[in-house]
């Protein structure tokens, strides 16, 4: 009598001397040998499935924590009726490990090491330009030229004349305004321009009946620095409201509100206050949210709009706020801050509440919210607030006094936080940061170094 074992090898009928346990041991043995080996071919293609996936799932994205301990602080020596472009753009240009400074009075570029406030290059640019990257590139316009550079040492890769992005007989100065891979954009006025970086050669222009991504705000112009939505679209904002370009034609699909440019008043100069003025933009995979006002909304609205139609999905009701920040997605939530200091999270799909989160501070002191990972960091001006997705407070953690007097822009990473507003920064690092493979790395000491440098 023969039997097949589980790995398919022929056993021999059992002795009647050799227990049952005794034998299943050395089955079991034989299947462990043998495996993967002798597996089936569908054994062999799950576990290989199994081990794909693995890979391809992204790990999970764990958020900073306290205590902190204040690695620097850096305060310009202007203010706020003197900022440079990088405060019009609705904050500096960070990344992961470097901060992008602009010079306030223009014609520089500086970066720095945002874990040891090192300076690690500077460029001089065309003055009011910014920054921008595609992830591995920065992309600037210096000495007539749109250059890219090296993110951690501004070694210049390629330059190409800004005169050979212009179409026959236009004479503006361009500017870099977005980029993604193997794409930069640049604009002037009422022209934009994609620009091929692999290929090094203009692949569209469009020229706009309207001012694009201008307008101004208590007597000084104010920008929102333009996005790409769905990597198919590119979202920027004017005088006019918000106008979507598709990326790989260059055409113009949509502009909110949808009457536009045409509802400006007769005899007004360009710069004015607006017929809808967008203060903040951000989108996720399937939404693009905004922030703005307009003649009769009665103050700051923020809604939702399909990007590749702009179609209105929702929108909420005026608010009275001093925060100026688009709606952060979370999931299937849109987040962003109310009047008298309110959190409000809201259905991303309809714009129905789902709950709310008030400042413990009082009245219009929360700063916009900040999704890093799965929660939500705020900031009151005296201390950090983390919350999840449920609304539930999970820390809060007081920053030093005098360091951040009113609510700031955040930005959070892995081991730390970066408070900034009009020209003043703080960053704050965990003390005793989680243990990883770049552990030995050497860490800044604690300090209360004023890095007016930077």
């Amino acid at each position: 009598m023969t039997n097949l074992s589980p790995c398919g090898l022929r056993d021999h009928a059992r002795p009647a001397h050799v227990p049952v346990r005794i034998l299943f041991a050395i089955t079991a043995g034989l299947v462990l040998v043998c495996s993967p080996g002798c597996r089936t071919p569908k054994q062999r293609a799950g576990t290989q499935a199994t081990k794909s996936a693995a890979k391809l799932a992204a790990p999970r994205v764990v958020a900073p924590h306290p205590p902190f301990g204040r690695v620097w602080l850096s305060r310009a020596d202007f203010t706020a009726e003197d900022t440079g472009p990088e405060d019009d753009y609705g904050g500096p240009l960070i990344t992961d490990r470097v901060l992008y400074r602009v010079l306030h009075e223009g014609g520089a570029v500086r970066a720095v090491d945002l874990h040891t406030a090192k300076v690690l290059w500077q460029k001089q640019t065309e003055r009011h330009t910014v920054p921008v990257d595609d992830g591995k590139t920065v992309y600037v316009a210096a000495k007539g030229k749109l250059i890219a550079c090296d993110p951690l040492t501004g070694h210049e890769r390629w330059g190409v004349p800004l005169a050979d992005l212009l179409p026959a007989d236009y004479h503006v100065e361009l500017t870099p305004i977005a980029a993604r891979p193997g794409s930069v954009f640049c604009g002037s006025y009422r022209l934009i321009v994609a620009f091929d970086t692999t290929k090094r050669k203009r692949t569209w222009t469009i020229e706009l009946p309207y001012m694009w991504q201008s307008f101004t705000l208590r007597g000084r112009p104010y920008y929102v620095r333009p996005i790409i939505a769905a990597d198919r679209y590119l979202i920027f904002t004017g005088d006019f409201g918000i106008v979507c370009i598709e990326i790989k034609t260059g055409r113009l699909r949509w502009h909110y509100p949808p009457e536009g440019p045409n509802a400006r008043r007769p005899g007004e100069p360009d710069l004015v206050v607006p017929y809808y003025a967008v203060s903040g933009i951000a989108a996720d995979s399937a939404r693009l949210y905004f922030m703005g006002a307009g003649e009769g909304t009665g103050g700051l609205e923020t809604g939702a709009l399909d990007p590749a139609t702009g179609r209105l999905l929702w929108r909420a009701a005026p608010m009275r706020t001093n925060v100026r920040q688009a709606p952060a997605p979370l999931g299937g939530l849109a987040l962003f801050v109310g009047k008298d200091g309110w959190l409000h999270a809201v259905n991303a799909a309809d714009g129905k509440p789902r709950w709310k989160f008030r400042s413990p501070e009082g009245k219009l002191y929360l700063s916009g919210p900040t999704v890093y990972g799965d929660e939500i960091f705020l900031h009151t001006g005296k201390a950090l607030i983390a919350l999840d997705a449920s609304g539930r407070k999970l820390w809060t953690w007081r920053t030093r006094d005098g360091d951040t007097p009113n609510p700031t822009r955040i930005s959070v990473f892995n081991d730390g936080v970066l408070l900034h507003e009009l020209g003043t920064f703080v960053y704050y690092a965990m003390v005793k940061p989680r243990a990883s493979a770049a552990a030995t790395e050497t860490r800044p000491k604690m300090g209360m170094n004023n890095l007016s440098a930077i």
